[in-house]
Formats: C-alpha cells, sequence, structure tokens
C-alpha cells in the first residue's frame, strides 16, 4: 500500500499549523494512503507541533489520528518560543515577536511559551518515534531548543522513542542534510530514511 510523506517546513502562523493538520486528514482520506503518515519539520516547520498536538483545531482531528502519525523527525526545529539564552540572536528575538505580535514582557513571554512546541507536550497523549537534530554551532535555533524538547519528551513519556543528535557545526536544518552524524558515522540524509522506513 501506498504512505505519504508530509513535509512540514516551514509554516509561520498557526492558521499554517491548521493548514498541516487538513493535510495530514486529507492524506489519510485518500484511498491509496495505508494510514501512515510520517512528518519532517526544519526550522519553524510544524512537524513536532503537529505530532503532539491534541487539540480539534479542525474538524476531525482527534487522538484516533494522531496515532496514524507513525514517526516525526525534527531538524533544527524551535521548540520554545520564549526560549532566551546569551547565544540567542536579536533576528530569533525579533522574528518570534513578529510571528506571535508580542514583545518580550512577563505577559509575552508567557504566550510565546504557550503557544511552543514544548508546552504541547503536556497534554500529549501520544508520542510518537521521534528524531531531534540540532547543529553544536548553531546561532539561528541554539541547540538548547532541541535539548529541552528532548527532556521534555523524555519526562512525559520515558519509554518514548526519543533521541537527540547534535551535529558538528554550525548549519542550520536542512543545511545539513548530508553532512556526517559523528554519534553514529551516517550521513543524516540517510538516516533519516532508514529511521522512516523502520517505521513504514
Amino acid at each position: 500500500a501506498a504512505h505519504r510523506t508530509l513535509l512540514s517546513c516551514p509554516p509561520r502562523r498557526s492558521s499554517d499549523l491548521t493548514d498541516v493538520k487538513q493535510e495530514i486528514l486529507a492524506a489519510l482520506a485518500d484511498s491509496q494512503c495505508n494510514q501512515k503518515i510520517f512528518l519532517i519539520g526544519g526550522s519553524v516547520g510544524h512537524a513536532l507541533s503537529v505530532a503532539l498536538d491534541p487539540s480539534p483545531t479542525v474538524p476531525d482531528w482527534d487522538s484516533t489520528t494522531l496515532t496514524k502519525i507513525k514517526a516525526v523527525v525534527a531538524l533544527s526545529n524551535v521548540c520554545d518560543l520564549s526560549l532566551r539564552l546569551p547565544l540567542t540572536g536579536q533576528t530569533f528575538i525579533n522574528d518570534v515577536q513578529n510571528y506571535t505580535n508580542t514583545t518580550d514582557s512577563f505577559v509575552g513571554l508567557e504566550y510565546q511559551y504557550s503557544v511552543s512546541p514544548i508546552a504541547l507536550v503536556a497534554g500529549a497523549n501520544n508520542i510518537p518515534p521521534i528524531r531531534l537534530y540540532a547543529s553544536l554551532g548553531e546561532h539561528i535555533v541554539i541547540p538548547a531548543q532541541s535539548e529541552n524538547m528532548a527532556s521534555a519528551l523524555q519526562a512525559r513519556d520515558p519509554n518514548a522513542d526519543v533521541m537527540l543528535y547534535e551535529i558538528m557545526g554550525s548549519e542550520h536544518a536542512f543545511n545539513y542534510w548530508h553532512a556526517i552524524n559523528d554519534i553514529t558515522g551516517q550521513c543524516v540524509s540517510a538516516e533519516v530514511i532508514s529511521f522512516l522506513n523502520a517505521h513504514r
């Protein structure tokens, strides 16, 4: 049976997140779909948000739909919009403020967190196998974004199949698609493809 891989890269607004959910439902309604969905998101791609969000923000989106998501890959994903560390660049902060229509006040940061993928972990009732990738020298989306998400996912479900890989260098998201993962010795692209195939 055929399967669909949906590339979620990179929606910019909550309405785009809804669009991705609708794409998933459309794929599942396709007679050639074998009811298995795979998500890849880079940077602000919403793969993690969609995979963890049980909220019925579109008709027919429910916990049963979430069980159809079989694997997720997140490359340099923005997991916590409110995260501010010394390496966090002003460009990132400006983009987040524009994206959320907030400023970095107490209320603004609280809202930024509430609409972040990491906030969805608390309500997640299905955590599919997830591979998080981060670039150690990156300043666009700092590695702490993925590190904190990995910790949050494992705290929510210690048995969840979640792994974090930190890539040498400073490339961002799909820019290290053909780089070697020093931890495994494999090319990131080949590794991701093998991971997705293992859950077909």
